[in-house]
């Protein structure tokens, strides 16, 4: 399936909603680079603590443009030549995960 396929499939409220959350995996944008896959729906930190996102596009080579929280603009492969290594932002902690957690320490 295409991407827009996927993300079609990933709307139509009549598939269960688990079904739903696959396809919308399945179509995440993914870039691969030195040995390691990037899903470009998050947030990167950089060796300096910089937070990097995917700007929505892409450089002739097909690397992926990223953008620094302070507005720095380069491609995926210039940002991990200069500050690597790129690890995966920590993601928010919701409610839920602290109902979760309170439930198992009781």
């Amino acid at each position: 399936m295409t991407r827009a396929a996927l993300l079609a499939a990933a709307a139509d409220t009549s598939l269960p909603a688990m079904d739903r959350a696959q396809y919308l995996w399945a179509a995440r944008e993914l870039a691969q680079f030195d040995g390691t896959e990037y899903d470009l729906a998050l947030t990167w930190i950089d060796a300096r603590g910089c937070p990097w996102k995917w700007a929505g596009r892409w450089a002739a080579d097909e690397m992926p443009i990223m953008r620094s929280a302070v507005d720095e603009i380069l491609p995926l492969d210039e940002v991990y030549a200069n500050w690597a290594p790129l690890l995966p932002a920590p993601r928010p902690l919701l409610a839920a995960d602290v109902r979760a957690a309170l439930r198992g320490a009781a």
